[in-house]
């Protein structure tokens, strides 16, 4: 995902199906792999937020509780491993 502005994150719902680390960050690049931040986690796959199998990581409000730093950054999530992860980011791109 690419912003025109910065992202400002109403929802998150990540589900994995297997024990490993999620990260979320941003960044330019296909993987966000230049100017990396890391908005909840790391920006190293291996030292993100840990969710056991069939677990995940929530969190909904009514209005924009994160948001990226930079202006037209990408959004990424990254994984420690190969597990099926799924979920929802609602957003709103806006100055």
């Amino acid at each position: 995902l690419t912003s025109t502005a910065k992202l400002h994150i109403c929802s998150i719902i990540l589900v994995s199906d297997a024990a490993q680390f999620i990260n979320i960050i941003e960044g330019t690049g296909s993987v966000c792999a230049t100017s990396g931040a890391a908005l909840i986690g790391s920006t190293t796959a291996g030292n993100g937020l840990s969710v056991a199998a069939n677990g995940g990581f929530s969190a909904v409000s009514e209005r924009a509780w994160l948001k990226t730093k930079t202006t037209a950054d990408h959004l990424c999530v990254t994984q420690s491993g190969s597990g099926r992860l799924s979920g929802v980011i609602t957003y709103s791109d806006q100055s």
